[in-house]
């Protein structure tokens, strides 16, 4: 799920990233689903140590409905001038506990697009951009990465709609840093597929981290706040 910076960034390794209102009720409402106490996952993220902009979640609970709504925010300056903005905006509705739909906004340097998804009989029904419409498996999820079971099968990329697979390996026990510098124990997962990115999920399988190498071969990060 990484947005595309204009050959610094790929857009799919990224995005997906995550989304979020809030939930007053965690643990049953939410059928399993990795809700955080708070509602709220922001990140803070850098293009090889530089601020490259925001990745923020909020979730929002409602009988067995939870909504989680997703705003990525990135920025490339040359000096002071800006040469490249990404934003993403998604909503998706989950059902007790299976993805229901989602809609993604994307404004890629002034492009913009949009992907869909719909649970249908046969699967999930996906229009987007790069894909076309296609019906994707049913177990398939958004990449949107707050939900660590989207690393037990193919994952639809919000920007796009591509179906993706990726080889997941299991890295064990890795601390990763927060925002505010403090060492978050975790565990790591590397994806490698369509791109590279490493991922960080707590004792509470919330995220708390992402690593990608991108086209370029720089490296983006996200510290969570």
């Amino acid at each position: 799920m990484i947005a595309r910076l204009p050959a610094l960034l790929t857009r799919r390794a990224l995005l997906a990233g995550a989304a979020t209102a809030i939930l007053a009720r965690p643990a049953a409402a939410t059928a399993g689903l990795p809700v955080p106490p708070t509602g709220t996952l922001a990140f803070k993220a850098f293009r090889n140590g530089s601020p490259l902009g925001s990745h923020e979640l909020r979730f929002a609970q409602s009988g067995d409905t939870l909504v989680v709504t997703i705003a990525v925010d990135y920025r490339v300056k040359l000096g002071p001038i800006p040469v490249f903005h990404y934003t993403l905006r998604a909503t998706e509705t989950w059902r007790a506990g299976r993805i229901a739909e989602m809609r993604a906004d994307i404004d890629d340097n002034g492009t913009q697009t949009a992907t869909t998804l719909q649970r249908v009989a046969d699967g999930l029904l996906v229009e987007g951009a790069k894909s076309g419409k296609y019906t994707a498996p049913a177990n398939a999820l958004p990449a949107s990465h707050w939900n660590r079971h989207e690393l037990d099968g193919p994952m639809i990329n919000p920007d796009g709609g591509e179906l993706m697979q990726f080889t997941v390996a299991d890295r064990g026990a890795q601390p990763i840093k927060g925002a505010d510098g403090v060492s978050i124990p975790a565990t790591r997962f590397d994806l490698i597929g369509p791109d590279h990115i490493d991922l960080w999920y707590d004792a509470d399988q919330m995220w708390c981290g992402l690593q990608a190498v991108v086209k370029d071969n720089s490296v983006v990060t996200y510290e969570r706040t």
